[in-house]
């Protein structure tokens, strides 16, 4: 569940919520369970590919549907009834998804799994079929690169 949340970005996409996107997942585990030989590794590699499959699935469901076309919720509430925050929320988390969108899928993927989802370094690895060196490899170069796409839109470089 957390998974699909946090690649869903926290909200419905299209007429579809992070809680039907994860049912959707889970159907589609169980009925792979009865086939399933491998190792706790490839287990959980398995389920966070087809969890990353639907999401995808419901991203591209949402386009193809003229009624959701452009409908981005980002900032649509005020926080504690002050629209001031909310638009500097929503303006922070803009600019974080635009740069999350400038990595590579598996560096992403690792920051997902670890700050969004809030994975170990054990768990990421086992759910990505990694090793935890590899995991920590890839989040300290996609850290980096943040850094320097953040430090870059500061100094007037853009992103």
């Amino acid at each position: 569940m957390r998974g699909c949340r946090a690649r869903m970005r926290g909200r419905s996409i299209g007429h579809q919520s992070p809680e039907d996107v994860a049912h959707e997942a889970l159907i589609a585990v169980c009925r792979l369970l009865p086939r399933f030989q491998a190792g706790d590794q490839q287990f959980m590699a398995l389920v966070n590919g087809i969890v990353r499959h639907k999401v995808k699935d419901a991203y591209r469901a949402a386009a193809q549907d003229p009624a959701h076309a452009g409908i981005d919720d980002i900032g649509s509430t005020a926080v504690d009834g002050d629209p001031e925050i909310a638009a500097i929320l929503a303006a922070n988390r803009l600019l974080l998804l635009q740069l999350l969108d400038k990595l590579g899928e598996e560096q992403r993927e690792v920051l997902v799994l670890r700050i969004a989802v809030g994975y170990t370094v054990e768990e990421t690895a086992r759910t990505l079929g990694s090793s935890p060196g590899a995991v920590r490899v890839t989040q300290h170069r996609a850290l980096t690169r943040l850094r320097a796409l953040i430090s870059r839109r500061l100094t007037g470089g853009g992103a």
